[in-house]
């Protein structure tokens, strides 16, 4: 599961993601290719990064937060 991957604005376009996430594949998940990742629909960088790698679009579901600031 990608929950939250983050790539400096210096460093955009040059791949970093993609090898973070090859490298995560290799050194974690033992080359299994079922990736889960998560977005909000509205992000459409991280929308298009995640098609750019290959993952495709299997469900949408909402996601709801609770937040207690007592």
């Amino acid at each position: 599961i990608i929950d939250l991957i983050a790539v400096s604005k210096n460093n955009r376009c040059k791949n970093v993601g993609l090898e973070m996430i090859s490298f995560a594949i290799k050194k974690f998940f033992n080359n299994k290719t079922i990736i889960i990742a998560g977005t909000i629909k509205r992000n459409v960088l991280a929308n298009k990064f995640y098609k750019k790698i290959g993952l495709k679009l299997k469900s949408r579901r909402y996601i709801y937060h609770y937040l207690n600031y007592e």
